[in-house]
């Protein structure tokens, strides 16, 4: 029994002096936030040079009441700060102290700003009045006490700084944005332009920078939309990998939605093939069916009216693969291949793309000189409002060829009355 209890004492003992440096360390980390307190109560918001001071303070009572807390958890002074108030000091209060605090700073360096804008102007140094002016703007906004006001002011004047040319000073300024999904969006935007400059570089470290931003979003649905906007940016940039890379990470439908992107900017830089592949990978309907449409198009566009063909069938909603084959129609046309167009033209379901893809290929024999051949497939268009065009381009058409009274009788079977004015007028113009 003596043993134990001797062993218990040899304990406390040894505890003891812990627990002791532990509350001295506390004590004296509390006796400077106390004294940065007092002092900074003594000071006024007159001067620039008291306002930083009191700001300097009221962040070193913060920092000192914070290092109680991590360094010595187990002090009693860390017990009461997590549980409320000690004296004037709390740990919930601090942060919006400090914020008010840095309101008088920033009134006080934009009023600096202007006072050197004015000089500068009335030096003719338009330039310098510029940058001056900007950075007033900015001081300004940062005194928006609603943090997204605050965010969106600070994004329209990067966004100002990047038209202006400024790209380092908007993104400077962008950096500065507090709200994730204002500061992500400016980044991938200014990349954007990065990258429409020529500085590829530039662009994919500033991608990197939207992509951080991107991750600190809490809502899920308004990170999904910034990484969509990201992948965007970087698959016409290019960077197919990066984009395919961000889309992945996206939840949820929106994921759909950057890979029908990721396809069509593929596309539009003639990489059927790997459009092909991406499109694939959309599990959405609609978005799979939109992208393998701008695929087709684009392949239609490129002369590659087989591959465009072949693609459309393989579109599932009947909007899109009538949208597709009415473009695939419409280059056939223009490339003089008038039979395969309207061979195109009689696969589509939907009554208004077939009358747009008759019109146009009406409207390309015309220019052609067969007016038998367009008049005739103006025949087959069943919308009026289509039909109307398509007989007004061929009476013009005969117009300028010199048929006037070709031209006339075809004008008169026009049924929409502001066509058939029309066409009347370019005869009787081409006859003056």
């Amino acid at each position: 029994m003596n043993k134990l209890i001797a062993l218990v004492a040899t304990l406390i003992a040894s505890v003891m002096p812990a627990c002791a440096d532990v509350n001295a360390d506390a004590n004296r980390l509390f006796v400077e936030a106390m004294q940065a307190w007092k002092q900074s109560e003594q000071l006024t918001n007159d001067s620039l040079e008291q306002a930083q001071e009191r700001l300097d303070l009221l962040t070193l009572v913060d920092e000192n009441l914070n290092l109680i807390i991590t360094e010595n958890p187990s002090s009693n002074l860390a017990v009461q700060l997590l549980i409320g108030p000690v004296g004037p000091l709390s740990l919930d209060d601090l942060p919006e102290q400090i914020a008010e605090a840095e309101g008088p700073i920033l009134v006080f360096r934009g009023n600096e700003q202007l006072t050197m804008a004015k000089a500068h102007l009335a030096n003719g140094e338009i330039g310098n009045a510029r940058v001056a002016l900007v950075k007033a703007t900015i001081l300004t906004a940062q005194q928006i006490e609603d943090a997204d006001g605050r965010a969106e002011a600070l994004f329209f004047i990067a966004e100002a700084q990047a038209e202006a040319g400024d790209v380092a000073g908007a993104l400077n300024t962008a950096q500065q944005i507090d709200r994730a999904w204002f500061r992500a969006v400016a980044l991938a935007s200014f990349s954007n332009a990065q990258s429409e400059a020529g500085d590829v570089s530039g662009s994919r470290v500033t991608i990197a920078l939207a992509l951080q931003a991107a991750q600190q979003v809490e809502d899920a649905d308004g990170r999904a939309e910034v990484l969509y906007f990201i992948a965007e940016v970087q698959a016409k940039a290019g960077d197919v990998a990066g984009a395919l890379n961000t889309a992945q990470q996206i939840e949820g439908a929106t994921r759909a939605s950057a890979l029908r992107a990721i396809a069509e900017a593929q596309a539009k830089a003639g990489d059927v093939a790997g459009a092909l592949s991406t499109a694939q990978q959309i599990e959405e309907a609609d978005d799979r069916a939109s992208a393998l449409r701008s695929i087709a198009e684009a392949q239609a566009k490129a002369g590659d009216v087989a591959g465009a063909l072949s693609t459309a069938q393989q579109i599932e909603e009947a909007d899109d693969r009538a949208s597709a084959l009415r473009s695939i129609a419409e280059a056939q046309a223009k490339a003089g291949d008038v039979a395969g167009a309207l061979s195109t033209a009689q696969q589509i379901e939907e009554a208004d793309d077939r009358a747009s893809a008759l019109r146009s290929i009406s409207e390309a024999q015309a220019k052609a000189g067969d007016v038998a051949g367009a008049l005739s497939t103006a025949q087959q268009i069943e919308e009026a409002d289509d039909r109307a065009r398509a007989l007004r381009s061929i009476s013009e058409a005969q117009a300028k060829a010199g048929d006037v009274a070709g031209a006339l009788s075809t004008a008169q079977q026009i049924e929409e009355a502001d066509d058939r004015a029309s066409g009347w007028s370019f005869e009787h113009s081409s006859t003056d």
